[in-house]
């Protein structure tokens, strides 16, 4: 299997790992932030990541386009939002330790 096929960055080299990561956090329409400069500049340069992230950006086009054709459950925005706020109150004291 290339390292196309893999998204496990521990058999990467560390410059791919460290791109993927990194450009896993990109999302279109939202600002660049300073930390995606250089997996950009990877991107440039290294075809099988550039390749990656294609793959990747066309998978979440497809998503989004099948996801428009679903309702949300009723509710469900305020259960993940209560959700996400259970896991942040338990992640941030023990980031505070």
């Amino acid at each position: 299997m290339n390292n196309v096929e893999t998204n496990d960055v521990h058999t990467l080299n560390p410059g791919c790992a460290a791109a993927r990561e990194a450009l896993d956090l990109d999302r279109p329409g939202e600002p660049v932030g300073e930390g995606l400069a250089p997996a950009r500049q990877h991107l440039a340069v290294c075809p099988e990541c550039h390749e990656v992230v294609r793959l990747r950006s066309l998978f979440d086009a497809r998503v989004a386009r099948l996801c428009q054709d679903v309702d949300a459950p009723i509710g469900g925005r305020e259960r993940l939002l209560a959700a996400l706020a259970t896991a942040r109150s338990a992640v941030e004291p023990a980031a505070s330790r």
